[in-house]
């Protein structure tokens, strides 16, 4: 009896305790914190991202001896010197039966806009004379360039301004930055003179003409392109919230200069901007999104000027209109 009055009595006075906080002089009284948790908008920009791939420009293929040299000219005129014996599998497997060449010529800002490319360099702002892919492979292989082996390929000039190499370098999401590839694009080429067999110079200076060879060591994006020197400003990307979107890729392309930006924004966590940017020029300001399965887009035609800010109201587009978004007209 005693033992259950006992067992009665603590009882009472631990829910007694539960109902009584004590006092605590000169107490520091917490806010209770609200933990949210941050939303994954990957999947949304991974569907934006293979939406817009379908916009790619074409590549062109070609097949090559593995045997002799082979010269290989595209559509707009690059010039590819293969030499198979400057070649080899990444694999350490032997060639197969021919080569086989992948080329993209990308010369305007339109075909630019549709890789998703853009023409800036650790931050400053490029003119492009075009960007160009070149790949190669043998018997289902990868090929590469032996050590201290070469490619050479011409190119053909674009545009009036000096330009130089850059090598394209390909990051985690797939956009591509360009690295000085330290070789100027020369107007002036040795031939020989057939009445002396000596060497004369020839200046290659009017749109059309081919540059000097180049030399290649790896495959891959190059760009002929040099830094604009003009003076600059920057944009930014006002989407309406109506539109109830998170992931857009907004694309400047300027009409007269060869040159594009892009800019991949998750407007939940950061918003869309363009820096460094020409001042005073005319641009297409294409914005690109993708709701419930829909393509939403929007474009603008612009001038920019100082630390302007584009509003944009997107709408539903059918696929097969939005490659035109891009046409500078």
């Amino acid at each position: 009896m005693k033992y259950t009055l006992f067992l009665l009595f603590a009882v009472i006075t631990t829910l007694g305790c539960k109902n009584n906080t004590p006092a605590i002089s000169n107490a520091t009284t917490i806010d209770t914190a609200v933990v949210v948790h941050a939303i994954d908008h990957s999947r949304e920009q991974f569907v934006l991202d293979s939406t817009v791939r379908q916009y790619r420009t074409t590549a062109q293929y070609f097949k090559a001896s593995v045997v002799n040299p082979t010269k290989i000219i595209g559509v707009k005129g690059t010039l590819i010197n293969i030499d198979p014996a400057d070649l080899e599998t990444v694999s350490g497997k032997q060639l197969g039966n021919h080569i086989d060449i992948e080329l993209k010529e990308l010369t305007t800002s339109e075909e630019l806009a549709r890789e998703g490319l853009s023409t800036v360099t650790n931050g400053k702002f490029q003119i492009s004379g075009g960007a160009y892919y070149i790949n190669m492979t043998s018997g289902g292989e990868q090929l590469k360039c032996k050590t201290g082996r070469t490619l050479a390929v011409k190119f053909r000039r674009n545009v009036t301004d000096e330009m130089a190499l850059f090598i394209g370098q390909s990051d985690s999401t797939g956009q591509v930055t360009w690295k000085d590839g330290q070789q100027a694009m020369d107007t002036v080429e040795m031939i020989p003179d057939p009445a002396d067999q000596s060497k004369k110079e020839t200046k290659h200076t009017s749109i059309g003409d081919l540059y000097d060879y180049v030399l290649l060591s790896q495959f891959g994006w190059v760009n002929c392109s040099g830094y604009y020197s003009g003076g600059v400003t920057s944009l930014s990307v006002d989407v309406d919230k109506a539109d109830s979107v998170n992931c857009i890729n907004a694309y400047l392309v300027f009409k007269d200069i060869n040159s594009v930006l892009r800019c991949n924004a998750d407007l939940s966590k950061q918003p869309c901007s363009f820096n460094n940017i020409p001042i005073g020029a005319k641009a297409a300001l294409v914005i690109i999104a993708s709701k419930n399965g829909k393509t939403l887009t929007s474009r603008s035609k612009i001038v920019t000027t100082e630390f302007r800010k584009v509003p944009v109201k997107l709408k539903e587009t059918p696929d097969n209109e939005v490659p035109g978004m891009f046409k500078l007209n």
